[in-house]
């Protein structure tokens, strides 16, 4: 893998916490410096893939072709690092019941977890622009929900709703058992286009 020179942009120190211990105001104040963020992360992205990839910026307007050029790109970055002894601990107490082989040894390095929020903000941008029936929401319920108080797109036809961030992760965790192919950002991009 190739080092990538790419500026990340750090959660506000007032959005450390885990997004399901977010207060209403803490929510709604995240959901906004989210959306005030996104057009100046998806504009850097697109450049910096564009440039590094020989590609016209005007190609990441193709959606969903254009992930393909993007997944390529990032799995050029991809880089993994070991899970703490913090991390495995809280694996093995909620899942320890289903033995060793279940408490991850490495994990998608933070800063490859980084460059996927933009991917992640790129996704959700580009469904809203490209299909007016879908928007932005935030989902304040259930409580138990993995992905509370964070940014989703609604508006598919099957009342599913599509976390941008935790859908590119998803990709990009099958780097951990080689299940990873370079099309397949765009292949789970065209599964939810069927739903619109």
């Amino acid at each position: 893998m190739e080092p990538l020179i790419y500026v990340v942009q750090q959660l506000p120190p007032e959005f450390a916490k885990r997004p399901e211990n977010f207060t209403p105001k803490e929510a709604k104040a995240y959901y906004e410096w989210y959306m005030d963020i996104l057009p100046q992360r998806v504009a850097y992205l697109t450049q910096t893939c564009a440039a590094e990839m020989n590609v016209p910026i005007e190609s990441f307007d193709d959606f969903p072709n254009c992930c393909k050029v993007l997944w390529e790109w990032f799995l050029r970055h991809a880089t993994l690092q070991e899970t703490s002894e913090e991390e495995r601990a809280q694996m093995r107490a909620q899942f320890g019941y289903l033995g060793e082989w279940w408490i991850a040894k490495e994990k998608v390095s933070d800063f490859s977890e980084l460059v996927l929020r933009d991917i992640g903000m790129f996704l959700g941008d580009s469904w809203v622009r490209h299909y007016p029936s879908l928007h932005w929401e935030l989902v304040k319920k259930p409580k138990n929900y993995i992905n509370v108080n964070k940014p989703h797109v609604v508006g598919f036809s099957s009342k599913d709703i599509f976390e941008p961030i935790h859908m590119a992760s998803v990709q990009a965790s099958k780097i951990l058992d080689n299940r990873q192919y370079s099309e397949s950002l765009f292949d789970m991009i065209v599964h939810w286009k069927a739903l619109v």
